[in-house]
């Protein structure tokens, strides 16, 4: 059988793969335009953005963070780091809407540049495959959240966690310490890296059982110090709020073969998972067989894989959680296209082997994802309906429910929470029974000049709502989005109420 070339450099490549690059660059350069779009609006069009910024808020003011539920502020259940690092980034450069950003998209390189160059070191520099992985993790960044430049803990934990097990791929006394701060600091950073933690912690004790303390004891002081200190500093408060909130919720288990299963890993990734699979398929003993699944990329998605069909079921929760599993399955199943590829005499045949088994999630994931990116695209209509709302805001003292911090945008007290977990949820059942009176007693009140109400909060159980209802007339509707309706929060029929006492 004659040596199959690698394609370490552009001169490598024949035409048909030059080709394939190309294109796959053309099909990246849109993600740039949005990029810049949304980096320049200085609103956001979901609530998840004005939640992470009131908690950035909070340490930037150094109050605790870690407190009971009020009016006037809400801890949503995470982790703090990327809280902690963006309320630094606020004490260097100022307050804004756009540094917590740059924060995401900082981390979003970082996780991109650890997983391309895993796959260019395991299929030994080959440049088509690295731009294949590439592009699936952009498609991938798409298509689970919008998390690439989103004010959110994702793009933080995502690169801390592919940080933490691309040191593992040495196992050295240095690359094992590395990957336990790595990896711990992304369980502070969001809570289900726990599992990675103690995934990478079995892979150590399998893998280099003498040197495994040197992953073990700093993930321990690390992981183990920083969560004793958020439950001791908050007076227990953190563990009521991080873990006992996220327990309401209902899990709902169709999801996790209908969505976690059916259309993601079998269907999505499918090519990918079988190509994962090959180190099993071509071993010629259990041995063998074993020491080729015992890697960090394969042990990097299969807990990538359980923390999905844990987390991902819970009611209200999105396929961000299967990200790791995303990128261990592209580094596994990329890593094997080319072990397969291997079978073919000609290189050649090899090539066209490795483009079509890698064509196919490509385009499994590319429409979806393009999809997602263009809901995310902001334009016109949407600033024009910020704006409106902004002039609402500069008439007197305004809410938007459930978009807290924006009040504090607009120079008035924050405001608007519409509760924690606990406000809505009693043994796995919507409800509003544990919803405090306080909540509602401003509107009750007529506080406030204006209350905006997007027609996606709308409960009609919700006792916050019927108090607005029963105090504030509506003066004003904003229509849905013209050719998006409905697909974000502010593309949603907007109704500006007035406090009856106006009306005087």
């Amino acid at each position: 059988m004659s040596r199959i070339r690698q394609g370490s450099a552009w001169r490598d490549l024949d035409a048909w793969a030059k080709g394939s690059l190309i294109l796959l660059t053309l099909l990246a350069l849109p993600l740039a335009i949005l990029i810049v779009n949304n980096l320049n609006a200085s609103f956001g069009l979901d609530r998840s953005v004005y939640e992470h910024l009131a908690q950035i808020a909070r340490l930037y003011d150094g109050d605790p963070l870690y407190a009971p539920l009020s009016f006037e502020f809400n801890v949503i259940t995470y982790t703090p780091f990327y809280w902690w690092v963006c309320s630094l980034v606020w004490r260097a450069f100022g307050p804004g809407f756009l540094s917590p950003q740059l924060v995401s998209l900082l981390a979003s390189l970082v996780f991109f540049f650890f997983a391309a160059r895993w796959v260019w070191l395991e299929t030994s520099r080959d440049l088509l495959l690295t731009t294949f992985s590439l592009l699936l993790l952009v498609m991938v960044s798409l298509l689970t959240g919008f998390w690439l430049f989103m004010i959110h803990v994702d793009a933080l934990h995502f690169a801390l966690v592919m940080a933490g097990f691309y040191c593992l791929r040495r196992l050295e006394r240095s690359s094992l310490v590395w990957a336990a701060w790595w990896l711990s600091l992304g369980a502070l950073t969001k809570q289900t890296g726990l599992a990675y933690v103690a995934a990478a912690g079995c892979f150590a004790l399998l893998r280099a059982p003498r040197k495994a303390l040197w992953f073990v004891v700093p993930a321990l002081v690390v992981t183990g110090g920083g969560l004793a200190f958020l439950q001791l500093q908050s007076g227990g408060l953190f563990y009521d709020i991080v873990v006992s909130q996220n327990q309401g919720p209902l899990w709902e288990m169709s999801r996790l073969l209908n969505e976690v299963w059916s259309a993601q890993f079998l269907g999505q990734a499918g090519i990918l998972l079988l190509f994962t699979l090959w180190p099993l398929v071509s071993a010629k003993g259990l041995a063998e067989a074993w020491r080729g699944v015992l890697t960090p990329e394969h042990v990097m998605a299969a807990a990538g894989m359980l923390v999905a069909s844990l987390a991902q079921p819970k009611f209200g929760s999105g396929n961000n959680h299967a990200v790791i599993a995303f990128a261990g399955l592209i580094i596994c199943g990329l890593k094997g296209v080319q072990a397969a590829g291997r079978a073919f005499s000609e290189p050649a045949a090899a090539r066209r082997f490795q483009a079509l088994a890698i064509l196919i999630p490509a385009v499994a994931f590319l429409i979806p994802a393009w999809q997602e990116g263009a809901r995310r695209y902001i334009d016109r209509n949407d600033r024009a309906t910020y704006a409106q709302i902004a002039d609402v805001f500069r008439r007197g003292p305004t809410i938007l429910y459930h978009f807290p911090y924006i009040t504090r945008s607009f120079g008035h007290p924050e405001g608007g929470h519409h509760g924690n977990e606990n406000c809505r949820w009693l043994d796995g059942r919507w409800t509003y029974q544990n919803k405090p009176d306080f909540l509602n007693v401003p509107y009750r009140e007529q506080r406030y000049d204006y209350v905006i109400l997007g027609a996606s909060t709308i409960d009609q159980a919700d006792p916050t709502i019927q108090a607005i209802m029963e105090n504030y007339s509506i003066a004003g509707t904003l229509p849905p989005h013209p050719t998006r309706p409905n697909t974000l929060m502010l593309r949603y029929p907007i109704y500006i109420l007035r406090a009856n006492r106006m009306a005087r």
